[in-house]
């Protein structure tokens, strides 16, 4: 964190990683380089600056077509590298995910979980240019295919594009949002399928505002 918008200004705090800030709307771009200004105490201007490309900010949308202002739905969003368990348009929780990274990217639009488990073996495919196979995985929630949100226990590169496609969250982020979504697993079950009388929750991948195809089963 610096005193001013500048390379070279001076550094006046260091922020631990993966800490929540609050930010102002001011931003400041000099010699290439993207400053955020962060919100100080009451009655201050700014408590300092701080490089954006080392934070990751949610920015909200208005929720996919029909949605009920009660009902609980995932909100990920890629650019910023962000998921928000919704509930209408009021965010409940937001954490940092690590999406697919460039050579394979999450699908984008509107999806429902089709299946939870609450642990998984993901392994590559025949044919598949990296060989992987992760036993154990917990708290995964398959949306399209074989994409899915799940808690990753070998990297910490939240914020960061790393995967192989699923949307990566910390084990402890993946357990909350896995007690939060739909369907529910009958008592003493560690597995649930979506079905008429117990819908998945719906799961919208977006990149920002940009538009997305919905891709919910009808």
């Amino acid at each position: 964190m610096r005193e001013r918008a500048a390379v070279d200004a001076k550094p006046i705090g260091r922020v631990a990683m993966q800490a929540e800030l609050f930010v102002t709307d001011e931003v400041v771009t000099r010699r290439g380089i993207t400053w955020v200004a962060l919100a100080g105490e009451p009655g201050e201007h700014t408590q300092g600056w701080i490089d954006a490309e080392e934070l990751r900010r949610w920015f909200p949308a208005a929720p996919p077509s029909g949605i009920a202002d009660d009902e609980l739905w995932i909100d990920v969003e890629l650019e910023q590298q962000t998921l928000a368990v919704m509930l209408g348009d009021t965010p409940l929780f937001v954490t940092m995910i690590a999406s697919g990274n460039h050579k394979h990217p999450t699908p984008q639009g509107v999806f429902r979980i089709q299946t939870k488990m609450a642990i998984s073996d993901m392994d590559s495919q025949p044919g598949d240019e990296e060989a992987y196979a992760v036993e154990g995985v917990p708290w995964a929630q398959f949306f399209h295919k074989r994409y899915g949100l799940h808690g990753t226990f070998w990297h910490n590169r939240f914020g960061r594009r790393t995967s192989h496609g699923c949307v990566n969250l910390s084990a402890r982020d993946a357990a909350l949002v896995y007690a939060m979504t739909t369907p529910d697993p009958l008592p003493g079950w560690a597995m649930a399928f979506a079905h008429a009388d117990d819908p998945g929750s719906v799961v919208r991948v977006r990149k920002l505002d940009a538009p997305v195809v919905d891709r919910r089963a009808p």
